[in-house]
C-alpha cells in the first residue's frame, strides 16, 4: 500500500521554488540509486505532498498514475505542483521526429520537470550524464527553451480554477476506492 502524506516543508513560494526543489530530490536519487522513480510534487495547504507509483510498467500505468496524480492534487487542495520523470528525448533527423525516443540513435537521457501553478508554467529538461560504466555522474544545466511546446499524460495536472468542495470530497471518495483516505496528518494509507 502506497503511503501519501503531507510533510512540513521549506518555503516554496513560485514555479522556480519548485523546480529547484524537485531537482535537488532527483539528483540525490540518481547519485544514489541511478534512476529518478516518476514523482509528483504538490504544494498544498497542510504542506508538501511527495507521491509515486507503486509500478509504472505499462501505458495503463503511466495512464493511472496521471488519473491518481490528478485526484491526490485535487483532495489536497494543492496550489502548486511539480511531475519528475526521466525521458529519452531526439532531435530532428531530415526534418523528421522519430515515433520513439527511446529507440533513436541520437537519444538523450534526461531529468524533466513540469511545475505548475496557477498561473504560471514552467518545463525544464536537465541532460543527465553518465559514465562509460553507465553510472550517474552528473545533471547538467536546464536545456528547455520558451519556444518548445509541453503535452502529455503529465502536464497540465492541476486545476486551472479553485476547487468547490463538492469536487475535493469527490476526489477524496475517488482516491478511497484505490485504497488512500485522508487522515489525521494528511494522507494515510487504509
Amino acid at each position: 500500500m502506497r503511503h501519501i502524506h503531507f510533510s512540513k516543508m521549506r518555503k516554496i513560494g513560485s514555479v522556480d521554488d519548485l523546480v529547484e526543489y524537485a531537482q535537488f530530490h532527483a539528483e540525490t536519487a540518481l547519485r544514489m540509486v541511478g534512476h529518478v522513480h516518476p514523482t509528483l510534487y504538490a504544494v498544498a495547504p497542510r504542506g508538501l505532498i511527495v507521491h509515486q507509483p507503486e509500478r509504472i510498467e505499462t501505458e495503463a500505468d503511466k495512464d493511472y498514475f496521471a488519473l491518481e496524480s490528478r485526484l491526490v492534487l485535487v483532495a489536497a487542495r494543492a496550489f502548486m505542483c511539480a511531475m519528475v520523470l526521466e525521458a529519452w528525448v531526439a532531435r530532428p533527423v531530415g526534418g523528421q521526429l522519430p515515433s520513439k525516443p527511446s529507440q533513436a540513435s541520437n537519444r538523450e537521457e534526461v531529468l524533466t520537470v513540469f511545475a505548475e501553478s496557477r498561473p504560471d508554467r514552467r518545463f525544464a529538461m536537465f541532460p543527465i550524464k553518465r559514465n562509460l560504466s553507465g553510472e550517474f555522474e552528473k545533471l547538467e544545466e536546464d536545456a528547455a527553451t520558451p519556444d518548445i511546446t509541453v503535452d502529455g499524460r503529465f502536464v497540465h495536472l492541476l486545476p486551472p480554477t479553485p476547487l468547490r468542495e463538492s469536487e475535493v470530497r469527490a476526489a477524496q471518495v475517488c482516491l478511497e476506492s484505490m485504497g488512500i483516505r485522508i487522515g489525521a496528518g494528511g494522507f494515510s494509507p487504509n
